[in-house]
């Protein structure tokens, strides 16, 4: 089986939300309520029928996934990407001197860009590097679309959600590199949360197709089960 190309492209969204908070932020862009300093994630898979996957029975390794500074600008994103602002608060540097931040009417994050660059330039840049996401929202302010592209590969995701509630209850996918083709579905399973309102601990189950592009009739499948854990800093504490 070939190796997945699903990047970690669900959002980290939260549990219940106050009327204060719908409103656009660049928490709210990536689901968190609160005055939020540091996020930390923790994933351990807990199941997998994917036969290349060795499944190993203890918690996985936390990490730092998202970073604000004290006026709530996000300065790391859960995909590594920095941001950095001058005194006006004006976006100024990203991973390169080439990043672009777009953000939309509303003030809201719509695009994080690193691949608006001249072959001359590509020549020094790291390939890592070439990265590109793309938010799309409802009126609620969340995250419904999300479209990543990098160095020859697309992700695209889609979120669905019960009432007014932040989370995602479920989700679908399509990613496309070098000629594999992987698509799917996502379900989300919310078993705890914090006394702002961030969940804190989640079962994601991720069922994926994958194939050559001209072969979906050979396609294979499997299902990954990932448990995830979120520890928090709030600027508050």
């Amino acid at each position: 089986m070939k190796k997945s190309y699903l990047l970690l492209a669900v959002l980290a969204v939260a549990a219940c939300q106050p009327k204060q908070d719908n409103k656009p932020s660049d928490a709210r862009s990536f689901g968190l309520l609160g005055d939020v300093k540091e996020v930390y994630l923790t994933q351990t898979t807990l199941s997998s029928t994917n036969e290349m996957y060795e499944v190993v029975d203890e918690p996985g390794v936390e990490n730092l996934e998202f970073t604000f500074d004290a006026q709530g600008r996000v300065t790391l994103d859960m995909y590594g990407s920095v941001y950095e602002y001058n005194d006006a608060g004006e976006f100024i540097l990203g991973d390169s001197e080439f990043t672009e931040l777009e953000r939309d009417e509303k003030g809201r994050l719509a695009a994080y860009d690193n691949t608006n660059l001249e072959w001359d330039e590509l020549e020094e840049f790291d390939i890592e590097h070439f990265f590109a996401y793309r938010f799309g929202y409802d009126d609620q302010n969340r995250v419904i679309s999300e479209e990543l592209t990098g160095w020859e590969w697309i992700n695209v995701c889609e979120y669905t959600f019960d009432g007014n509630k932040v989370y995602p209850a479920s989700g679908t996918f399509e990613s496309d590199a070098e000629g594999w083709t992987e698509e799917g579905t996502i379900s989300f399973e919310y078993t705890a949360f914090d006394a702002k309102g961030n969940w804190t601990e989640r079962i994601k189950t991720v069922n994926t197709k994958g194939y050559d592009f001209d072969d979906e009739e050979n396609a294979q499948t499997w299902t990954d089960v990932v448990k995830q854990v979120r520890r928090f800093v709030y600027w508050s504490e």
